[in-house]
Parts: structure tokens; sequence; C-alpha cells
């Protein structure tokens, strides 16, 4: 019944370092946020594979598809001459081009799970790709087999694969999905 301010303060009383952290959405146990250096350290097998444009040329050769994200542009170790993001990933090859193609409308999830129902009709949303982001008009489409589709009105940054997109009705969370590799295949 607490909220995380009334918490943070009850915290500071009872002399807990923890009160004056700050919030984060990172994993707490990697530190600097390198999880490339963490993974190494764990001895993740990356596997080495290509930087593509979008039209399949190739650009250079990366030292593990992992240690990329959707939306990346410092770190790639590549001279392009343009700004190129993390556009998209297959079969172990990174695709890099303009943040232009980092955009779209339609995202594609699985794993539904619906607040006030099993699995609605077509409905009007808000909703939400990462903590951060402001809500965006939205229609969510069930597609059935607790899998769906979000159409928004705007087209959207990064939708990032295994992440999760949260539908709003107002303040009411309507629904969660995972978004799927597929919503980088659709435009």
């Amino acid at each position: 019944e607490l909220t995380k301010p009334q918490v943070r303060a009850l915290a500071a009383q009872a002399g807990l370092t923890a009160a004056g952290h700050k919030d984060s959405q990172d994993v707490c146990f990697i530190p600097d946020g390198d999880y490339a250096a963490w993974l190494e350290q764990a001895a993740f097998p990356f596997t080495p594979g290509r930087f593509l444009d979008p039209s399949g040329r190739v650009l250079g050769e990366h030292r593990g598809a992992e240690r990329y994200t959707l939306g990346q542009r410092r770190g790639l170790g590549l001279a392009l001459g343009d700004r190129a993001y993390v556009t998209g990933k297959h079969d172990g090859d990174v695709i890099v081009g303009p943040e232009k193609d980092l955009f779209r409308r339609t995202v594609y999830l699985t794993g539904l799970n619906c607040i006030p129902q099993a699995e609605p009709e077509p409905v009007q949303v808000e909703a939400k790709l990462r903590y951060r982001q402001k809500p965006a008009p939205a229609r969510l489409i069930p597609t059935g087999d607790g899998c769906a589709r979000l159409e928004f009105e705007t087209p959207q940054r990064a939708p990032a694969p295994g992440q999760l997109a949260v539908c709003y009705q107002g303040q009411m969370v309507y629904a969660g999905g995972w978004i799927t590799g597929e919503s980088l295949n659709q435009r």
C-alpha cells in the first residue's frame, strides 16, 4: 500500500544505502551495463558473422550478433560515412542501415495477456514498446492462439523482439504481449 517515495523514506530512516539508489531498468548484477563483457566472462559462445546493408551487401565482420541491439548506432566498428543503425538480425548476420529503417507501423505479439477478458475483439488502445516511451495510439487486433497485431497510427522506432508491448486504456493496463521477430520483417 506504500508508494515508492514512501518506501525510500522508510529505507532512509532505517539507514539502508539502497534508499538513495536511482531507479534502473538494467540487470543489477552486470557492472557498467557491459553485457557482452559479462557474457564473455561467463564463457558465452559468441558466433562471428557479417554486417550487411539492407540489400544484403557485406559491410564487414562482427564478433557475435548477441553483442548488438536493435537501434544501436555506436560501437559497430564500421566507417560508412553516414550514420548507420542496427536495423535487424538474420541467421547470425546483423543488418545495418539508415534510421528510417527502424520504424514500423505494425508490431506482432505472442503470449498475449488481456486483463479484462480472455481475448478481446479489435480494440483501440495506447501502447508502449519501451518502459520510458510515451504511449502511442494503436489498434490491438487479436489473431488467435494468444497472438495479436498492434497497428500504430504513426510508425514506432525499433520494436525489439523479446521485449514486452503494453497496451493501456486510460490508466488501466489492458493487455500485454511479447514482440516477435516477425515485427522486423514487416514495414
